[in-house]
């Protein structure tokens, strides 16, 4: 399945605008993660992408550690 950028681009807006610190882009055909960080201002403080062999931690709530394996594998 192929994700439309624009549409991608309007929703992450959308999300935006109630979103207060972190929101995670999951890519399913890619098996990846983009992690956004915001700051009070929402801007974009920080961008990561995670892969399948990593393990994604969250920036808002500690302790909150996912291995992307346990996300992308199919049983």
């Amino acid at each position: 399945m192929r994700v439309n950028t624009t549409d991608l681009q309007n929703a992450f807006g959308k999300y935006l605008s109630l979103v207060e610190k972190e929101c995670w882009i999951v890519d399913l055909e890619n098996k990846s993660i983009n992690q956004y960080s915001f700051s009070q201002e929402r801007d974009i403080r920080s961008l990561n992408t995670f892969r399948e062999e990593d393990t994604i931690k969250s920036t808002v709530f500690e302790g909150l550690e996912i291995p992307l394996k346990d996300i992308f594998t199919v049983n």
